[in-house]
């Protein structure tokens, strides 16, 4: 017996040996139940759902990681095993909305999100400051919800979309009506409706857009709509960003330049490299080349990332320009050249009140501060969503990125009146006759549209003489 339990004892210490040597990788629990039933219970819920509910249920992580995403600041709280809860909302206060709503969990290979179009039901007025600023109310049902005495302020800071449920008439405030505040968010203001009755509407003229990939068969711009290329989306949804740029540039209800033709190429933004941005340029070159386009704008809402292809990105710019093509971006001056696109440009903000063909209706928009060579039109539009064909989402926040499709659309109206004019020269004419405001420099379309009229390019004055 004493044998038999000394080698018992001597394999076991043997065994414990062997198995310190290997390492064993802890078994991970299983999250996904948890968190299925978390998200069916309404334990956790999409927006609503803040850091402080995921730290009760699952303790604090073992590290936070904050980043941006254009309009979205993105927080991260990583757990062991692979576990991660991703919280956005709008970032540097954009709107009075501050609250990091929970928008996506990863569990090792697997991934939980509010599904695109999801509809959710919000039961209690204080529901909505924990909106995250960003989606607010969009797909939402609210029809529960008296906001008879909910500030009018923060009633105007909501973005929604032709989705939302809204409560009865006896239950919105009495100036609150939703659909007048959709079809208002239409008009691209400064005039440019004018301009369109008078037959000045971009027809004729080709433009590019480099951006995330787009739901193509939205109507508010599908009928102007030629994908040219899609550069590593395969398997990426449509996103966000790419039915707002398009509609601002061409929209048939929304955009400055509703007849012009929208070439557009998709392409990996959230990669940051310049990498793209100069294939997606060569690419135009060589459509144009071919003569299956005449592209002679290009909108890029974004920023080069600085030091990476510069040389190569300088390269090809220099080309663009030399073959006529007039490029604009959210960029700071590239390269410290004045002479490189229409860059560092500025969004306004209609005022509540104000008239939106005024420029001395509005204030600075989201992410501007005054000192943009040029602003124009860009917080509280209308625009297609991404969700669907039919959707129309109101935001809030254009941000920046609103610019370049702006001037693209009426970059485009001026060559449709002198097809001629080249890069440098529409340049000119944006930033001579724009209007100097206490608050920044502001587009004036119907004297931009003027002086393209009235322009007379090198070409044409050898002709006259």
């Amino acid at each position: 017996m004493k044998n038999t339990l000394y080698k018992l004892t001597v394999i076991s210490f043997a065994l414990s040996l062997v198995l310190s040597c290997i390492n064993v990788r802890p078994v991970a629990p299983n999250y996904n139940d948890e968190i299925s039933g978390l998200l069916h219970s309404g334990e956790l819920a999409w927006q609503l759902s803040g850091t402080d509910d995921v730290v009760r249920l699952f303790g604090q992580p073992s590290e936070i990681k904050t980043e941006k995403d254009g309009g979205m600041e993105l927080i991260n709280y990583n757990y062991a095993n692979n576990l991660v809860f991703r919280f956005s909302r709008a970032r540097e206060g954009a709107t009075g909305f501050s609250h990091a709503g929970l928008c996506f969990v990863k569990i090792g290979n697997n991934s939980y999100s509010r599904k695109k179009g999801e509809l959710f039901v919000l039961k209690s007025v204080f529901d909505l400051d924990k909106l995250n600023g960003y989606e607010m109310l969009s797909n939402c049902d609210i029809s529960q919800l008296d906001l008879r005495d909910f500030p009018m302020e923060k009633l105007l800071d909501l973005e929604f979309n032709s989705n939302t449920i809204w409560p009865p008439k006896n239950c919105l405030p009495p100036d609150f009506d939703p659909s007048q505040i959709l079809e208002f968010g239409e008009n691209p203001g400064l005039g440019i409706r004018k301009l369109h009755a008078n037959g000045l509407d971009g027809r004729g003229v080709d433009i590019a857009i480099m951006d995330q990939p787009i739901l193509r068969q939205h109507i508010e711009y599908s009928g102007n709509l030629k994908v040219l290329a899609e550069m590593d989306v395969d398997g990426c949804s449509p996103a966000m960003h790419g039915s707002l740029v398009s509609s601002i540039a061409v929209g048939k209800s929304c955009g400055v330049a509703p007849k012009a033709t929208l070439y557009y190429i998709a392409l990996p933004m959230w990669l940051q490299t310049n990498e793209y941005y100069i294939k997606g340029l060569e690419h135009i070159l060589k459509s144009n080349r071919s003569g299956l386009t005449n592209i002679k704008v290009v909108s890029i809402s974004t920023e080069f990332t600085s030091n990476l292809l510069y040389p190569e990105l300088k390269a090809i710019l220099d080309e663009v320009e030399k073959q006529g093509i007039l490029v604009l971006t959210c960029n700071e001056t590239p390269f410290n050249d004045e002479k490189y696109s229409l860059h560092n440009l500025g969004v306004l903000r209609p005022l509540r009140d104000g008239d939106r063909e005024s420029p001395y209706d509005y204030a600075l928009g989201a992410y501007t501060d005054g000192t943009e060579i040029l602003l124009t039109p860009g917080d509280r539009r209308t625009h297609a969503s991404e969700t669907g064909e039919h959707t129309y989402v109101f935001d809030v926040v254009g941000g920046r990125s609103s610019a370049p499709p702006w001037l693209a659309g009426l970059a485009a109206i001026g060559l449709q009146v002198n097809p001629k004019l080249t890069p440098c020269e529409i340049r000119k004419h944006l930033l001579d006759t724009a209007t100097k405001t206490q608050f920044g420099t502001v587009v004036n379309p119907a004297e931009f549209v003027k002086a393209c009229s009235k322009h007379e390019t090198s070409e044409q004055a050898r002709s006259n003489n």
